[in-house]
């Protein structure tokens, strides 16, 4: 019905900030540079919050 009267839903999404990119803690410096491969077995160790 909607689209034969050509009208649509105007829906606002939340946005929510979550990150601090202007706090005090240190930040360490990219070893890796998204190079995670490795010569030997241990060498590189990787992990993921999400």
């Amino acid at each position: 019905m909607m689209r034969k009267a050509n009208l649509r839903s105007i829906a606002k999404k939340k946005f929510k900030v979550t990150t601090d990119s202007n706090h005090k803690f240190p930040v360490p410096e990219n070893k890796l540079d998204r190079d995670f491969k490795s010569g030997t077995l241990g060498e590189v160790w990787v992990s993921d919050i999400t």
